[in-house]
């Protein structure tokens, strides 16, 4: 192309061109011309110019130039520490050991103060070693080993692709290397996903799957926040929920309204302030008839002032102070007392003075009990009673807390004593919620029914002498001679009178009398006798009148008449009052006369034939029911008709294709039979045959042979009409079918029925006479001579007249089958030229020649290993030894795996668990992430974010994203590094956000600086304009270029620009300025003062 005037670049460059542009395209070296860019950029001069650096250092591009590196033979010399340093010799393009003399070229090494070559490289620098192995030379050069840098397969190295080719750099993906180590598979972590079988992982965001991420959801729109995070997610509350289980459920707060009323104001009489449950703080809210409040429904007031002008005089203002009334006459501006006038006013009314202020006014009949009535402001509240505390209209009615009074304890009254032989209780009567007491008749009482006591006084006197007068004192009788007006003891006359008859002292008081001196104890009871039947005679149903003796054990006597059978079974009998009541033994459970006799269980009918129930084909049969010992049939869904309980059971025919009928017939099923019923004529039609009017059934072997099979040359299966159903029958000369029909195969064709299989067929004098052909399956037979020609030598090909032929009798001695065993076939018996041979069948073997034939032991370990554990590389060992029933199986997990089934699984030891698995490991904080990803002991490490890895994580370097030029600061902050990161810091000391400015409305967020790779320009303020500077170490104007500063690099390097001159930078070249005066003004690194006074004709412009 032409050349192009370099001051057309000048945006491409740098604002003050010092020199000629060399390149012919007009950029600066190490630039090329990009069209389609329309500006200069950096040129690769390694792929422009291949083996730029010869054929032993590595090119490597950088900004404006390229730079050659030697390799280092560290990797292979003994101990891995060469002491000397190959460099690159720009004039040879060769790298040398230039360290000591004398200098050694890249493949050889000094050794001794010689250069020896070197072994692990040969006459192209390559190893001689294959791929994947590691040289190691001799310290002389004398001699070099290979070793495998992995795991050899055969002749081949090969190196684990997981650390070669590791998966998604994510915590707990997993790479599982496959058994050749050709290829690996990765597995995402569980949170992430992937399209690239898991060579990266993308985070799920759980959040976004319904419902909620899985996060508790409540009701009415509440549910917890879920917040998507690498790998998983979380789950926070709504403020004042709790959580067990990290949100995946919430507990709201405690409703503060269940501990009394949340604080809020309670009354009496039930009413009270309303508690709603806001988040768990309580929100008081005063009702209608309490509407005001000072403390948001702590304490809740009447409205005062709005009834009776709160008890003021009418001509006052009542002002409600709290709980209080201030009455305010408006004539003379001063307070008067509740309830008093103002001037010229009216004494305000008590309500309370008239009908008890309308409160409730108690029960009729019950006097003293009613509401209580307060003039409150000149309106009456009413307080209902203690007795009947509840109301419902704040004490005009009230009514008692107890339901009923006398459900507990008859109220109070009395209950009764038997051991005093008061029979009776008292009356309860609930009235109102009190309890009323009344004795029963013949009864007295002293505290209104508390106890109840027998009116003695009532029989007899009480027991006291006629003349005197009997006082009941609560249950005692007191006799009061009416003469004198005193006192005598029960029982004692008065003077002038008779003493008071003893009912026992005639006829034992009427108490039983027995014979041989037994009989009641008769006891006189204030006149009254009281009969008490001795221990022997306990039994009376009329207070002793008559005693009779406990009745004998029934059971005593022949087991109670309960059924004795043989060998001690018998019945139980148990003795029921007197009575014996009989229970038949497990064994004999079966009584027809409450167990007099005894039988035993009934056989199961169903046991024999199905208890005669209806037995079909296939297994299809009726089901029996054993019902106390007769058989109870059910036919089956599939032949769900019976005519006989079950004993036939039938296909219902009707169901299907109408039975086979005209559509318009009606189908009747007879038995087994079908009836076709035309129902426009009332006659039956036969099967098959239209109604008057009606259609033909169809035939459904009239199409495609009903579906069943059709052969060749007119070969085909039998199609019979079945009431509407294709019935297949295939013919004789293909008789098998396993789909009833629709295919028909012939039999396997018999070897014997050709040629006689082969086996010897006689012939001359002989014709007529052949060897016995069996076929014994997979084309093979058996070929047995007959008894005439009993000898071959060709197992049956060929017979001869011989010596008698053994086998033709016990088979020869051969093992002949036992089926006690399940050996089903016997051996073969040969006889070949007078010698007599066994032969066991194909799956059997011997041990004693053919005599006796065992199957063939399957070694279980020779499949699916037996059932041991299989994974990938390692493998459980499956070992068979006989067990005595059989082969059994030993599994043996490899060296240092565990199990818990005997080696059906077998489970690595976690390399992680022993010092990080080898990983980098700093800190419990600071360390790669050892992860054990499949069961083979293999594991991987992942350095944590902001490290690399170095040699597969077992070791990590921080990365320096200032110093690569990665980090994301905005122009205006400066990147510092941290261990793992980095921040951003602002002039005035402050940090920022990656991709944050530090003045988001300053000159620098508006300003874009030079950015390259590691070159990052930065941008400052001056004089209230952004300002663009390129880093350390690099000049240009920070905004299209930022050059690499080689005087800066070289300062230190002695000679670089000769005595007397100064280095400086003109775009990206260095140049030597001369001193002042001097014919030339500048000159180039590296060359000689005196040049500034030569003519070479650069020269400022």
């Amino acid at each position: 192309m032409a050349a192009i005037n370099v001051c057309t670049k000048a945006p491409y460059l740098t604002p003050r061109v010092w020199i000629t542009c060399r390149d012919p395209d007009g950029c600066h070296n190490g630039f090329t011309w990009d069209a389609a860019k329309q500006k200069c950029v950096d040129r690769n001069e390694c792929l422009d110019t291949p083996n730029i650096c010869g054929g032993v250092a590595t090119c490597v591009d950088i900004p404006w130039s390229y730079a050659c590196y030697c390799p280092s033979i560290n990797d292979h010399y003994p101990g891995g520490n060469y002491p000397g340093t190959f460099t690159y010799n720009a004039a040879t393009k060769t790298c040398e050991d230039a360290t000591a003399s004398p200098k050694c070229a890249y493949g050889t090494f000094r050794y001794k103060g010689a250069c020896v070559d070197d072994p692990c490289l040969d006459a192209n620098l390559q190893s001689p070693c294959g791929a994947n192995q590691v040289c190691r030379a001799a310290r002389d050069g004398s001699a070099f080993t290979c070793s495998c840098n992995g795991q050899m397969f055969g002749t081949d190295c090969r190196t684990n692709p997981c650390y070669s080719d590791p998966c998604c750099p994510v915590a707990g993906s997993t790479c599982a290397p496959a058994a050749d180590w050709l290829s690996r598979t990765c597995t995402c972590p569980p949170g992430y996903t992937t399209t690239d079988n898991g060579a990266t992982c993308v985070d799920i965001n759980e959040c976004s799957q319904a419902p909620n991420g899985g996060c508790w959801v409540g009701t009415g729109g509440v549910q917890a926040t879920c917040t998507n995070t690498p790998g998983s997610r979380t789950c926070t509350c709504p403020p004042g929920y709790t959580t067990t289980d990290n949100g995946l459920t919430c507990t709201p707060p405690p409703d503060p309204c269940l501990t009394a009323n949340g604080g809020c104001w309670v009354g009496t009489g039930g009413v009270q302030a309303t508690c709603t449950n806001n988040a768990g703080t309580a929100v008081c809210a005063c009702p209608a008839s309490y509407p005001l409040t000072y403390d948001s429904g702590v304490n809740c007031y009447l409205n005062k002032c709005a009834t009776s002008n709160g008890g003021c005089d009418a001509s006052a203002t009542c002002i409600q102070d709290v709980n209080d009334v201030i009455c305010r006459c408006t004539s003379t501006g001063t307070n008067v007392a509740l309830g008093v006038a103002c001037p010229g006013g009216t004494t305000p009314t008590n309500p309370c003075a008239t009908n008890n202020g309308g409160c409730w006014l108690g029960l009729p009949g019950i006097t003293g009990i009613q509401a209580t009535c307060a003039n409150n402001a000149g309106t009456a509240v009413c307080t209902c009673p203690t007795q009947y505390p509840l109301t419902s209209d704040n004490g005009v009615t009230c009514t008692s807390a107890v339901t009923d009074a006398c459900a507990a304890g008859n109220g109070g009254c009395f209950a009764g004593t038997s051991a005093l032989s008061y029979a009776d209780k008292a009356t309860c009567t609930d009235i109102a919620g009190i309890p009323q007491c009344s004795c029963p008749a013949g009864y007295l009482t002293y505290n209104q029914g508390a106890n109840c006591y027998p009116d003695h006084c009532a029989t007899n006197n009480g027991g006291c002498d006629a003349s005197a007068t009997c006082i009941q004192d609560v249950n005692d009788v007191i006799c009061r001679c009416t003469s004198t007006g005193t006192n005598v003891a029960l029982g004692v006359a008065c003077s002038g009178g008779t003493t008071p008859t003893n009912p026992c002292a005639t006829n034992n008081g009427g108490c039983w009398v027995g014979t041989g001196g037994a009989q009641a104890t008769c006891t006189n009871n204030n006149g009254n006798a009281v009969c008490t039947c001795p221990a022997a005679f306990p039994t009376t149903t009329d207070n002793g009148a008559t005693c009779t003796a406990a009745p004998a054990n029934p059971c005593s006597t022949n087991n109670g008449g309960c059924w004795v059978g043989t060998g001690g079974v018998q019945a139980t009998c148990t003795n029921n009052n007197g009575n014996a009541v009989c229970t038949c033994p497990a064994a004999f459970p079966t009584t027809t006369d409450n167990g007099a006799t005894c039988t035993a269980a009934p056989t199961d009918p169903c046991a024999t034939s199905n208890g005669g129930c209806w037995v079909g084909t296939s297994g299809v049969q009726a089901t029996c029911t054993n019902n106390a010992g007769t058989a109870v049939c059910a036919c089956p869904a599939s032949y769900p008709l019976t005519y006989d309980s079950g004993v036939n059971c039938y296909l219902n025919k009707c169901a299907t294709s109408n039975g086979g009928c005209d559509a318009s017939a009606t189908c009747i099923q007879d038995v087994n039979d079908v009836i076709c019923r035309c129902t426009s004529t009332g006659t039956n039609v036969a099967l098959g045959t239209a109604c008057p009017g009606g259609t033909t059934p169809t035939n459904p072997c009239s199409t495609n042979n009903g579906g069943c099979w059709v052969g060749t040359g007119g070969v085909q299966a039998t199609c019979t009409n079945n009431n509407g159903n294709a019935v297949c029958t295939c013919p004789a000369a293909f008789p098998t079918t396993t789909d009833n029909g629709a295919t028909c195969t012939a039999a396997p064709t018999n070897p014997c029925a050709t040629s006689n299989g082969g086996c010897w067929v006689g012939t001359g004098t002989a014709s007529g006479s052949q060897a016995t052909c069996t076929d014994v399956g997979g084309g093979s037979v058996a070929c047995i001579c007959p008894t005439n020609y009993p000898t071959t030598t060709d197992a049956g090909h060929t017979c001869t007249e011989a010596v008698m032929n053994p086998c033709l009798v016990s088979n020869g001695g051969c093992f002949a089958g036992t089926a006690s065993l399940s050996y089903a076939d016997a051996a073969y018996c040969q006889f070949n030229n007078g010698v007599k041979t066994c032969a066991c069948k194909t799956g059997y073997t011997t041990t004693d020649a053919g005599v006796t034939c065992t199957p063939v032991p399957v070694d279980p370990c020779s499949t699916n290993n037996g059932g041991c554990w299989v994974n990938g590389i390692k493998s459980a060992t499956c070992s068979s030894f006989n067990s005595g029933l059989g082969l059994a199986v030993q599994c043996t997990c490899p060296q240092s795996y565990t199990t818990t089934d005997g080696g059906k699984t077998c489970t690595a030891p976690d390399p992680c668990g022993t010092n990080n698995g080898g990983c980098w490991y700093v800190s419990s904080t600071l360390k790669a992430e050892c992860t054990y990803y499949d069961n083979n002991f293999s594991y991987m490490c992942v350095c944590p974010s902001g490290y690399k890895s170095v040699s597969g994580g077992k070791n990590c370097t921080e990365i320096n994203e200032c110093a690569l030029g990665t980090h994301q600061c905005a122009n205006d902050a400066t990147c510092q590094n941290t261990p793992g990161s980095y921040t951003c810091t602002c002039p005035d000391s402050s940090t920022v956000a990656p991709n944050t400015f530090c003045d988001p409305n300053g000159p620098c967020a508006t300003t874009t600086c030079y950015r390259w790779q590691a070159v990052v320009a930065t941008c400052s303020v001056v004089n209230s304009a952004a300002e663009c500077a390129c880093p350390t170490g690099y000049v240009g104007d920070g905004v299209s270029s930022c050059y690499f500063d080689e005087c800066y690099a070289n300062r230190n390097i002695a000679g670089y620009c000769a005595t007397g001159t100064t280095c400086f930078m003109d775009g990206s070249n260095p140049y030597c300025a001369c001193p002042p005066g001097s014919p030339n003004d500048k000159i180039v690194p590296a060359e000689p003062a005196s040049n500034c006074n030569g003519n070479n004709n650069i020269g400022f412009p």
